[in-house]
C-alpha cells in the first residue's frame, strides 16, 4: 500500500514538473521579456559581467552581511530544536504513543512549507510598502520575535497538542523569515549573489551544528531536575531570537555588497515583475 501511494505521488509530481518546467526560460508562459533577456545575458550590463569570486575583504567589511549571517546562525537554533529535541520531548515528558508522535513530529514541517510560501509574498509587499531599507529587515525581525514568543509560551505547555501547535508556530515563522533573508542576498549580491547566499548560509549551518551541543549542555546542567534543563533550552531559544531580531534591523537592501556595483533591488525586481 505504501509503495502504491508513493508511486501515485511520484506520478503527480512528474505531471506537475512536465506542466510547469521548460528547457528554456523564454518558453515559459510566466517569464516576461525583460526576465528572459536578463537570463540570456542581455539585461543590465552590471549583471551580465563575468562574476567569479568576490574579494574576501568585500565580505569581511560588510556589516549588513555579518548581521544577516548572525540572523541565520540563531534562526537555526530554533529550527534544529524541532528535529532534535522535540521528538524526545514528546516521548519523555508526555509519553506520547508512537503513532501520535509520528504525526506530531511531521506537522511543524508542513507548517514550515506554508511559512516559506507566505514569506515570499509578505517580504515583497514589505519592499513595496517600506522600501529597500526596511522592506527585508522588518519581516526578518518580526519573524524572529514570533519564534521567540512561541518558545516562551512553550514554558507553559501542559500537553503534547499544545507543544506541537507551538512548534508549528516556530517552524512557520522561521520559514516566513527565510524568504526575506534569501531575497536580501539577491537584492544586494549583484554579480556575486551566489557567494553572498553561500556566505550567510554557511553561518546558518554553523548555528545548526552548534545548537545540539548547546542543548545537550543545558539539558545536563541539572541532572536532578530534567525539567529545569528543558526550560533552560526553551528560554535560550527565545533569547537568541531576540538577538537575531535586533541584528535583522541592521540589514538593509539599499546598498549592494561592497558598495562598488550599481545593482539595486529594483534591477531584478523590474525584470521579475
Amino acid at each position: 500500500l505504501a509503495r502504491v501511494a508513493a508511486a501515485r505521488i511520484g506520478m503527480v509530481g512528474a505531471a506537475v514538473y512536465w506542466f510547469w518546467f521548460r528547457d528554456r526560460p523564454a518558453d515559459h508562459p510566466a517569464v516576461n521579456t525583460a526576465e528572459a533577456n536578463l537570463i540570456a545575458g542581455d539585461g543590465p550590463p552590471e549583471l551580465a559581467k563575468p562574476h567569479g569570486l568576490p574579494p574576501l575583504y568585500v565580505f569581511v567589511l560588510s556589516r549588513a552581511l555579518w548581521l544577516n549571517s548572525l540572523v541565520q546562525f540563531f534562526a537555526n537554533f530554533a529550527w534544529v530544536f524541532i528535529i532534535t529535541l522535540f521528538p524526545s520531548y514528546l516521548k519523555q515528558v508526555y509519553d506520547t504513543p508512537d503513532a501520535e508522535r509520528a504525526l506530531y513530529q511531521s506537522l511543524p514541517l508542513y507548517a514550515g512549507i506554508v511559512g516559506m510560501l507566505l514569506g515570499g509574498v509578505l517580504t515583497d509587499r514589505a519592499m513595496t510598502a517600506f522600501g529597500a531599507r526596511w522592506g527585508r529587515a522588518l519581516p526578518m525581525a518580526a519573524s524572529r520575535l514570533v519564534v521567540g514568543g512561541a518558545y516562551v509560551a512553550c514554558l507553559g505547555a501542559n500537553d503534547a497538542v499544545t507543544l506541537t501547535a507551538l512548534m508549528c508556530v516556530v517552524a512557520w515563522a522561521t520559514d516566513v523569515g527565510t524568504a526575506p533573508t534569501w531575497a536580501w542576498a539577491q537584492d544586494v549580491g549583484g554579480r556575486h549573489v551566489g557567494a553572498v547566499i553561500g556566505w550567510a548560509n554557511m553561518w546558518g549551518n554553523f548555528g545548526a551544528a552548534a545548537a545540539p551541543l548547546v542543548f545537550q549542555a543545558l539539558l545536563t546542567s541539572n541532572p536532578e531536575d530534567p525539567a529545569a534543563g528543558r526550560r533552560a533550552a526553551f528560554l535560550f531559544c527565545a533569547c537568541v531570537q531576540v538577538v537575531a531580531a535586533l541584528a535583522a534591523l541592521g540589514v538593509s537592501a539599499a546598498r549592494p555588497i561592497g558598495g562598488h556595483e550599481k545593482t539595486s533591488p529594483t534591477v531584478v525586481g523590474e525584470a521579475c515583475s
